[in-house]
């Protein structure tokens, strides 16, 4: 059951399903192996673990609701033993994050304090960062700006602190996404060219292209449409590169807003119409693609606005989470 659950947690950012397959076998051995062989009842610290590492993986794969249930059983297995170690804090953060994937952030910011206290009381501060990472991200996605720039600062500031570029590199990254969206435009580029320093010698490459995507809106709101165009370009062509259909198709949104600014709006329609081929190569048969076919559709017309990009934008982020969500089009005027 180790083997089997360190292997779960090992493959589960790679190879979800198979990470799920070594959590149901390490279950299976759970179930045949005897309570009274080991003291303190520390069987229920493996059958709590493989439980967690099932939902870890049913996470990934977007399998919510078993997600939750799988949390159900593990917090059930941890509460039996005498201490409980990190088992619990780790069920609060992987709940925290379930909710958070499926939008209803106010639950997810109770789970994740929960977790963020159930660390520091243990004195797990590489764990608990974890879980003020995803704070930040909460509350950035509450459209708590400053809030989360606060957060983010403490993340910068631990990666210092330990000598660590990779969490360094995330604080920056997710604190520079915030002062963008508080129009620090000057603040947001000196971070995520910070970022973007450590990222492209350390990778991971799609937190590298993030950040150049980050790059690129600045360069949009600092009034420079075409090379903004030319960045995103890049962008898109790198997350495609890589699998990343959905992270390549909001990128096409942005690219739209400033082609609209260009009022290049024959370009805006090729755009859709490609994102919308990637889209459906990759199997992403959501409502992604009516919104971006009402996307080409209001381009053609020349009825495209801010306003309606924003609708197709905030869509895209939200049906990534909740894939059954359907995408409501604005009217276009005749």
């Amino acid at each position: 059951m180790r083997r089997l659950n360190a292997k779960a947690h090992a493959v589960v950012a790679s190879e979800p399903l198979e990470a799920l397959i070594f959590a149901d076998l390490a279950q299976t051995v759970a179930d045949l192996l005897p309570e009274d062989t080991y003291p303190n009842n520390a069987v229920y610290e493996l059958r709590g673990t493989a439980w967690k590492e099932r939902a870890n993986a049913l996470l990934r794969l977007a399998r919510l609701d078993e997600a939750l249930d799988s949390l159900d059983r593990a917090e059930q297995a941890y509460e039996r033993l005498r201490s409980s170690g990190h088992g619990l804090a780790a069920v609060e953060l992987v709940r925290a994050t379930v909710y958070y994937r499926r939008g209803n952030l106010q639950e997810a910011a109770k789970h994740v304090e929960l977790a963020e206290r159930g660390y520091a009381h243990l004195g797990l501060e590489w764990e608990r960062m974890k879980a003020v990472l995803l704070h930040g991200e909460i509350a950035y996605e509450s459209l708590q700006y400053a809030t989360a720039a606060t957060i983010f600062q403490h993340v910068m500031n631990f990666g210092t602190e330990v000598n660590d570029v990779g969490w360094l590199a995330r604080g920056l990254y997710c604190r520079a996404a915030c002062e963008l969206e508080l129009g620090n435009l000057g603040e947001a580029v000196m971070l995520f060219r910070a970022a973007l320093v450590i990222f492209r010698e350390a990778g991971p490459a799609s937190e590298r292209i993030s950040t150049e995507w980050g790059l690129a809106r600045a360069v949009l709101y600092g009034g420079k449409p075409s090379e903004s165009v030319q960045r995103l370009r890049a962008v898109i062509a790198q997350f495609e590169a890589i699998g990343m259909a959905s992270d390549a198709a909001l990128a096409g949104v942005d690219m739209s807003e400033a082609l609209l600014v260009l009022e290049r709006c024959a370009e805006i329609e090729k755009v859709a119409a490609h994102a919308f081929r990637v889209l459906k190569k990759a199997g992403i048969l959501t409502g992604a693609l009516t919104a971006l076919a009402y996307l080409k559709e209001a381009a053609s017309k020349r009825q495209l606005t801010p306003e309606t990009l924003k609708v197709v934008r905030e869509y895209l982020r939200r049906v990534e989470r909740e894939p059954d969500f359907l995408f409501v089009p604005p009217t276009i005027p005749r």
